[in-house]
């Protein structure tokens, strides 16, 4: 599922880890989990569970939390990953969401049996949990960045700058632009997605502009009825209310839930800085 986890960034956070503390990876896994082997087997390129992921977390000291904030009014930590937490954690993101467990299921990874499996008491892989919380609208962080929404155009640009009527660059555009051309030039704070001084361009005259069944997928610079604008990827709303989307941040995959556009442009070009 797009925006998952990957093997390759728990690898580079492990790694980082592990020079932080100090710490060999047998110790460490030792540590964590009482097993030689936990960080070693997530450097040959196994995906952790959620369970060894959270003991790992503690140890390495980073930040993962996934969880709920109706659950006695916090999100869980590392600290509280126990299997009766994550089924609470389902239950009330079904109750919620309005899924079926066979629906969500399917929806986060295909399968129709990843909730039952939950409830049966094992412990899901970390990315099929992430898609989990993705679907379920549940608060999902890994401990690869600071935990945040997806990207507001105020954050892109920092000390960049929206140019007005930007130029048609003789390049190869996936659509032709139709000449109400803009672009914002990203600033010190691409949230790792984008580098300083890299130009995204927008049409406002474009063909897909406010259709948002067709956009489903795209990176797109969305504004809402609120007036907020966020740069993210379009996503089918788990919800069902009409109107609406939900927008995945680029950087951690993070889902903001229902939003209700007032205007959606996608991405037509990424103009590095060279």
């Amino acid at each position: 599922m797009s925006g998952n986890i990957s093997i390759e960034e728990l690898q580079r956070l492990v790694k980082q880890g592990l020079e932080r503390t100090h710490l060999s990876a047998m110790k460490a896994s030792l540590q964590a989990t009482g097993s030689r082997d936990a960080v070693s087997g997530v450097l040959r390129g196994n995906m952790p569970s959620v369970e060894k992921w959270a003991a790992l977390s503690k140890v390495l000291q980073f930040r993962f939390t996934t969880g709920f904030q109706a659950i006695e009014n916090g999100t869980f930590s590392s600290e509280h990953c126990s299997i009766e937490v994550l089924q609470r954690i389902i239950e009330i993101g079904l109750g919620n969401t309005g899924l079926s467990a066979r629906r969500a299921s399917k929806l986060a990874t295909g399968s129709y049996e990843a909730i039952r499996s939950i409830r049966d008491g094992s412990f899901p892989r970390l990315d099929r949990w992430q898609s989990i919380c993705r679907v379920l609208d549940i608060p999902f962080h890994t401990g690869l960045t600071d935990p945040d929404q997806p990207l507001s155009v105020e954050a892109v640009l920092a000390d960049g700058q929206i140019i007005e009527r930007a130029p048609c660059l003789e390049t190869d555009w996936p659509v032709r632009p139709r000449g109400d051309l803009f672009c914002i030039e990203v600033g010190v704070s691409g949230h790792g997605v984008w580098q300083q001084g890299d130009l995204l361009f927008f049409d406002r005259a474009d063909p897909l502009a406010d259709q948002p069944g067709q956009l489903i997928g795209k990176i797109c610079l969305v504004e809402s009825d609120t007036g907020e604008k966020r740069i993210g990827r379009c996503r089918l709303p788990a919800k069902r209310q009409g109107g609406t989307i939900d927008l995945e941040e680029l950087a951690d995959g993070h889902i903001q839930s229902s939003l209700k556009p007032l205007k959606i442009l996608p991405l037509r070009l990424v103009l590095p800085l060279v």
